[in-house]
């Protein structure tokens, strides 16, 4: 019976050993597979932030250089724009320069933008009393080279007012 016994006793402390050495390769690997999974989120928490800057930086760009223009003409804007075709920024479809406009100055809105080389503009009011918003010029950024074409849009009726720089956006309405 004590080889018995011996033998029972080997097999037993066998299997918790082995037990063990499981249990300890499965948290090793849990453990891993977490690190892992961290990296691959801290990685792609980056690319969307670059990204992100990228949009951010050709913006500020195009402000600071439509700001230097002395005058504001269909022309300077096509020029100042037509670059950003040529970044590849998915989804940006375009820029727009919108302008607020009291509704009794539309007209005299409409004459001044006219002058500036938007022929075809027409402005109405926005319904509501709420002041009318001119979409000045709208580029459209084509990739890799194409030209940008300057189109005058209608006003943005259903568009909430713009906030103050540095305030909250009201968001979508």
């Amino acid at each position: 019976m004590g080889v018995r016994l011996q033998v029972l006793g080997v097999v037993l402390l066998g299997m918790l050993v082995s037990g063990g050495a499981g249990l300890l390769m499965h948290r090793v690997e849990r453990d891993g597979a977490a690190q892992a999974l961290d990296r691959r989120t801290a990685a792609a928490q980056d690319a969307v932030a670059s990204a992100a800057q990228r949009y951010v930086d050709a913006l500020q760009l195009v402000a600071g250089a439509l700001e230097a223009l002395p005058a504001l003409e269909a022309t300077s804007f096509a020029t100042v724009t037509q670059p950003l075709g040529q970044l590849w920024l998915p989804g940006a479809v375009s820029v727009d320069y919108v302008v607020a406009v009291p509704d009794s100055g539309v007209a005299d809105a409409q004459a001044a933008w006219r002058g500036r080389g938007l022929l075809g503009l027409i402005l109405t009011a926005a319904p509501g009393g709420r002041r009318a918003l001119l979409r000045r010029a709208r580029a459209r950024p084509g990739h890799r080279g194409h030209r940008a074409a300057v189109r005058a849009r209608p006003t943005l009726a259903g568009s909430p007012p713009a906030a103050p720089a540095g305030s909250p956006s009201p968001g979508p309405r």
